[in-house]
């Protein structure tokens, strides 16, 4: 399941080093080896690799911004439903500047705050940074069909694809708990990943 992977990271105040990101997105390029893109402000930073099949061109490519400048998203997934969205978007009044559903979520998202994400037909990690509001919102689609997970530490949190990533954060260690269960079942089942601190979200989760 080779299909795009993201990074995001938070931390009021703290500007993440390029080279922290740099690695991130490295961890991922096997997941979108067709481009890759990354924005560090206060307090936030994102790192993303695509793999390009729907609207291979390059105004689709992430993080993306709204016109507006206030929200950026990282995506990974497939909503089936968005044309229907986009169609209802814009005859309240939205553009559109891609042919892509990246940017349908981001619309809806402005138009319907956190309960666009129950609108959303389809499968999906996302993760918007809402710079009017100053919060990262993560969601997951509710059967939990694309990967996410999340590590928290004090004030530190990330969101990323996969695992590796976030190890890059602070110190984690196996599990025991996680370790158990995997040596039984061979997965770790519900919110444990195998490393301490990191949980995976579970599917149908808005997290802000």
């Amino acid at each position: 399941e080779n299909m795009c992977g993201f990074v995001a990271v938070s931390e009021p105040g703290r500007f993440f080093e390029e080279s922290l990101m740099a690695s991130m997105e490295a961890d991922l390029h096997h997941r979108g080896p067709d481009s890759g893109g990354s924005s560090i402000e206060a307090g936030f930073a994102l790192a993303f690799r695509r793999l390009a099949i729907l609207d291979p061109v390059s105004g689709s490519d992430q993080p993306m911004t709204d016109p507006s400048g206030r929200r950026t998203i990282v995506f990974n997934g497939e909503i089936y439903n968005y044309r229907r969205l986009r169609t209802e978007l814009e005859a309240a009044g939205s553009q559109f500047r891609t042919k892509g559903d990246t940017e349908v979520i981001l619309a809806a998202y402005a138009a319907w705050g956190e309960d666009c994400f129950t609108r959303l037909e389809g499968m999906f990690a996302i993760v918007i940074i809402d710079r009017a509001r100053n919060k990262l919102i993560a969601a997951r689609d509710p059967f939990g069909i694309r990967p996410l997970y999340t590590a928290q530490r004090g004030t530190l949190t990330g969101f990323a694809s996969e695992m590796r990533p976030l190890t890059r954060l602070f110190p984690v260690r196996v599990d025991r708990a996680a370790l158990s269960e995997l040596l039984i079942f061979r997965f770790a089942a519900g919110r444990l990943s195998n490393l301490t601190d990191i949980e995976s979200l579970p599917g149908g989760t808005v997290m802000v």
